[in-house]
Order: structure tokens, then C-alpha cells, then sequence
């Protein structure tokens, strides 16, 4: 199933998407039907400048959920909380990743003027969350001074950006808290004013520690290929990148590709592969069915101590200590 939109300050989601679907809206809620699959869709409007849209549910067929940009640029900033990345690392504790829910999730904070597309896998359980605000109303909301290139680039929203961040614990629990938590209603939008601030400082405590490396403009052709050289290093996790060849496979130049990677990711190329690959080694071991030498060995490791160093830096202990929580 395919829901295609394009977005404007004005769009109504919720509204689209059940005349798209013959689909009955109830105080801004749409109730999943059986032959669907099960769970909600809520849209909380909170002014025309800052909205909230809220995906929680199992289907029963995939869902391919695709934005289009405008063919005029408007200053609405979309910022996705999204469980449909599969590999994300998390830089936090061996102890707190094993609270997070199987699933990988993910951030992505982009203008109006990129395409964005989201799968919702059939048969898995959905928790996405859409925050629509205006680049002049996050301004004064977070009131920074002195911002970093990054956040500049996001409050002057002169050009086209797209930002990916990991998920931590501290904001997977405020995600939630907002799809799963119980408001009484006459407190209902300052419940959910409350949460989108949490969510606000909980990110942008991330995207202020990126370095202030320059801002380029980009574009949809620049975003997919970055994001398929990103796939191709999840699904070649024992093989460092090579990227001369990448740069052949994927028609970018090495520049533009090592560039555009890092400002979306905010880190290079072969830093990303390893903690993606430290990410997958962490899985290997609580799964318990390998021994430490052969994740490593399968991993592309011919030196063990190599790999263990290299784990205890990512995730603070060793492979062993992690193997015993």
C-alpha cells in the first residue's frame, strides 16, 4: 500500500489519508480496522505552526508512507521519530541497548523540500511520530545564541538539509510516553507541549555536539545515494569500505559523496562502518550462539585483541563482560 502527499503548513494528514483509505476520523483519531491490521493514527494540532502526528499500530500489508516536496519551498521543518532502521547504533551503555526494543530506531530532522519515504513493514509493531514546526518558532523556542553550523542551517532554513541521528533510551522512553501514555483531557495539549520540548532538548542536545563542519545544499539524487552507500556498508558489515569504489558504484564523486555523508550522518564513511559494525557484533553476542572469536572472525577481524579494543571503545566494555550482563 502506498500513500503519496504533498506537504504544505496546511496539509491535514489525518484528513488525507482516511478519504485516501474510506477511513472514519474521530476527534483527530483514526482507529485501524481489522482487515487493516490494528492501532491508531492521532494528529494534534497545537497551533498551524506546530503539529504532531502520531503512527501506532500493526498491519497487516506494508505500508509505504512517501512526502514529495513542494514545487514552492515553505519554512516548515519536519523532524521523524522513526522505529524503520534497522541497523541504527546507539552511542550509549551495552546495558541501556539491551532495554531498547529489538527493532532499531531513528531521527531524521529534513526541510520541506526533500522527498522522504518510510516503510512500515507488515506484521511489525509501529511506533512513529511526525513533529511539524515552523524554522522561526523552533528558534525562539530553543533561544540559542551561539548555534553551531548544524542548527544554524536548520533555524535559518536558507538551504535544503536532511540530518540522521541515533536514537537513545532518554528519547525512546519520551516516544512512549507520547504513544502509549494516558492524559487527562483538559491538560491534553500541555501534556503534549511538555513532550515535544522534552523531544526538542533531547535532540538538539545531540545535533549541538556535531562538529562545525560547512553546510552544502542538497538534493534528493545526493540524499538517496548517500543513503544506499549507507545500506551498502550495513549489509557488507565485514568488509571496510572502499571509496573509490563506492564513489564508481553509486556516480557521486569521492568528494561530494564524503562530504554529503557527513553532513547528514555526522561522521565519515569508514568511522559509520564500524559502529555499525560494533552495533552488529553487540547483537551476535546476546544472541548467544557464536562464541567471541567466531563474531569476530565473521566480522572480519583476524586479530582478536584488535576486536575487543575496538568493542570495549564503543561500548565500554569488553566482548566478554558484555557476553555475562
Amino acid at each position: 500500500m502506498l500513500f503519496e502527499f504533498e506537504t504544505s503548513p496546511s496539509f491535514n494528514f489525518l484528513k488525507s489519508f482516511s478519504e485516501k483509505l474510506n477511513l472514519p476520523v474521530g476527534n483527530n483519531y483514526l482507529v485501524i480496522p481489522n482487515y487493516l491490521g490494528k492501532g491508531y493514527i492521532k494528529q494534534i494540532t497545537l497551533s498551524n505552526n506546530l503539529k504532531l502526528i502520531i503512527h501506532n499500530y500493526t498491519l497487516i500489508e506494508d505500508l509505504i508512507i512517501k512526502r514529495l516536496a513542494p514545487n514552492k519551498r515553505h519554512d516548515l521543518i519536519n523532524i521523524v521519530f522513526s522505529c524503520n532502521d534497522s541497523t541504527t547504533n546507539k552511542p550509549i551503555s551495552a546495558k541501556e541497548q539491551q532495554s531498547l526494543p529489538p527493532n532499531r530506531y531513528a531521527i531524521q530532522v529534513a526541510s520541506s523540500d526533500l522527498d522522504l519515504e518510510v516503510l512500515f513493514p507488515a506484521k511489525m509493531q509501529t511506533s512513529y511520530v511526525v513533529l511539524g514546526i515552523k524554522a522561526n518558532d523552533l528558534k525562539k523556542l530553543l533561544l540559542i545564541e551561539a548555534p553551531n553550523k548544524v542548527i544554524e542551517n536548520i533555524l535559518e532554513n536558507r538551504n535544503s538539509f536532511l540530518f540522521h541521528e541515533e536514537m537513545t533510551v532518554e528519547i525512546f522512553q519520551i516516544l512512549k510516553d507520547i504513544t502509549e501514555g494516558t492524559t487527562i483531557p483538559s491538560l491534553e495539549d500541555f501534556f503534549y507541549r511538555v513532550k515535544i520540548q522534552q523531544l526538542l532538548y533531547s535532540l538538539f542536545k545531540k545535533l549541538i555536539l556535531r562538529k562545525d563542519y560547512q553546510q552544502f545544499n542538497l538534493y534528493n539524487s545526493d540524499v538517496e545515494k548517500i543513503y544506499a552507500i549507507r545500506h551498502q556498508l550495513q549489509i557488507d558489515i565485514s568488509n571496510p569500505p572502499n571509496l573509490q569504489k563506492l564513489s564508481i558504484k553509486f556516480g557521486i564523486s569521492e568528494t561530494k559523496m564524503k562530504v554529503a555523508f557527513r553532513q547528514i550522518f555526522g561522521d565519515s564513511i569508514y568511522n559509520l562502518f564500524q559502529k555499525l559494525r560494533m552495533e552488529r557484533a553487540a547483537e551476535l553476542i546476546r544472541e548467544k550462539k557464536f562464541s567471541i572469536a567466531e563474531i569476530g572472525y565473521e566480522l572480519g577481524f583476524s586479530n582478536l585483541s584488535h576486536f575487543a579494543r575496538l568493542f570495549k571503545k564503543y561500548h565500554g566494555i569488553t566482548p566478554k563482560k558484555y557476553s555475562l550482563l
